[in-house]
């Protein structure tokens, strides 16, 4: 609950700022390339961080990685088993009812 409330907070902040002026021409029109290339190079470390943190950053990665395939991957099969299993009168842990 606590979450969703700072979501919420967050995105009324956002859209309820008001609309600032461009004040200079554009350097580019390939703004979904630059948007790529911005992320892209974002999600790596800067050059002048010591290697000792590149575990940090790797683990990070997998720890996300790991969490997404959670989230998207076994979820959607622990539903349809649960769905099927009540559909043939399974009760919860592989019991008949």
């Amino acid at each position: 609950m606590i979450v969703g409330l700072g979501v919420a907070w967050r995105l009324v902040g956002i859209f309820l700022r008001p609309a600032r002026r461009v004040l200079s021409e554009p350097r580019s029109t390939a703004t979904a390339a630059g948007a790529a290339r911005a992320i892209a190079t974002c999600m790596w470390h800067a050059k002048n961080f010591p290697r000792r943190s590149l575990a940090r950053f790797l683990n990070a990665y997998a720890y996300h990685i790991g969490l997404a395939i959670i989230v998207f991957g076994f979820a959607p099969h622990i539903a349809f088993m649960e769905r099927k299993m009540a559909a043939d009168g399974f009760a919860g842990c592989g019991r008949k009812t």
